[in-house]
C-alpha cells in the first residue's frame, strides 16, 4: 500500500499532448440490465429495454434483438435474456473499432485534476482522452482505466515506457522521450482477434494502420512477427521452438472469432 506522503501527484494540465500516444479501442465493455416494469410503463409498447453504461460514464438503450446480436458475455457466450432479472447488472462485451488517445500512470503516482479531484493510483492505470473529429486528442474530456480494463479494451499505448518524471520535471526531455519511443515501435499491424475452430487457435484477426481487417494463419502472423511487423504480438525461443506471446496483453483476452 502507498502512503499519502509517499504518492508523487501529476497535474493533468501539466501532462503534454505528445506524451499520448493513438490507441484503437477493440472491445465495448459494459455494464447492461433490463428496464424495470416501472421504467418500461413509462414508455411506448415497443421501445428499447436494455441499458447499457460504459466505463466511461455514456449510457445507450437497445432493443433486445439488437442487443443480443451485438453483445456477449466476456466468455464469448451467447445472451440468453430469458435468465434475466432487472435488479442485477451484467457485464456484456462487443467488438469495437474506435481511436483514441491514451498515456500510462505506474503505481506510486496520482493525478491532480485543477479544481476537481485526485486520484491515487495504486496498481497502474491509463488515462484515455477521446478525439476530435479531424483525429487530434480531446484534452477537455477524460476517463481512468485500471490496466486490467485496458488491456481488455484497448491496444497497448506505444509510449508506456516514458517517465513520468519528464513530465513534471522537463518538458523537452518528455516531448523527445515519447517521440523517440515511437519511432521506434512503429507498426503496420495490430492483432485483435483470435481465430477459433472447434476450440482450437488457428489463426489471428489483425488490423492494418490503414484500418482494414485481415484473417491470417498462424504460420503467416509468425512470418510478420519476424519481420517485426505486429504491433502486440511477438515470438520467443522456448525449447528450442518459436512459440507466440502477447505483447503488452494476454492473447488469451483477445476477441473470439469462430470459424
Amino acid at each position: 500500500m502507498v502512503g499519502a506522503m509517499d504518492m508523487q501527484y501529476i497535474h493533468y494540465e501539466k501532462i503534454y499532448n505528445e506524451m499520448f500516444s493513438s490507441v484503437l479501442k477493440v472491445r465495448d465493455i459494459r455494464l447492461a440490465r433490463i428496464m424495470t416494469r416501472k421504467e418500461k410503463a413509462q414508455l411506448p409498447p415497443g421501445s428499447a429495454d436494455v441499458i447499457l453504461k460504459s466505463y466511461f460514464g455514456d449510457i445507450i438503450t437497445l432493443d433486445r434483438n439488437t442487443f443480443i446480436d451485438r453483445y456477449r458475455h466476456l466468455n464469448g457466450d451467447m445472451i440468453n435474456l430469458s435468465g434475466w432479472k432487472s435488479i442485477h447488472t451484467y457485464l456484456v462485451i462487443a467488438p469495437d473499432n474506435a481511436r483514441a488517445y491514451a498515456m500510462y500512470i505506474p503505481s506510486k503516482y496520482g493525478l491532480k485534476v485543477k479544481g476537481r479531484y485526485r486520484l491515487r493510483v495504486h496498481r497502474g492505470s491509463y488515462i484515455i482522452c477521446p478525439t476530435n473529429p479531424d483525429g487530434s486528442i480531446n484534452r477537455y474530456q477524460f476517463y481512468v482505466l485500471a490496466s486490467d480494463v485496458y488491456r481488455k479494451m484497448f491496444t497497448p499505448p506505444t509510449n508506456k515506457l516514458a517517465h513520468l518524471r519528464d513530465i513534471l520535471n522537463n518538458k523537452t526531455a518528455a516531448i523527445n522521450k515519447s517521440r523517440n519511443i515511437r519511432a521506434n515501435t512503429r507498426k503496420e499491424y495490430i492483432a485483435t482477434g483470435r481465430l477459433m475452430r472447434q476450440g482450437k487457435l488457428v489463426g489471428f484477426v489483425v488490423q492494418h494502420k490503414s484500418g482494414e481487417t485481415i484473417n491470417i494463419n498462424k504460420n503467416r502472423l509468425m512470418e510478420l512477427c519476424r519481420e517485426k511487423k505486429i504491433q502486440n504480438i511477438c515470438l520467443k525461443v522456448q525449447d528450442g521452438k518459436e512459440v507466440i506471446r502477447g505483447v503488452g496483453i494476454r492473447i488469451s483476452d483477445l476477441l473470439i472469432v469462430e470459424i
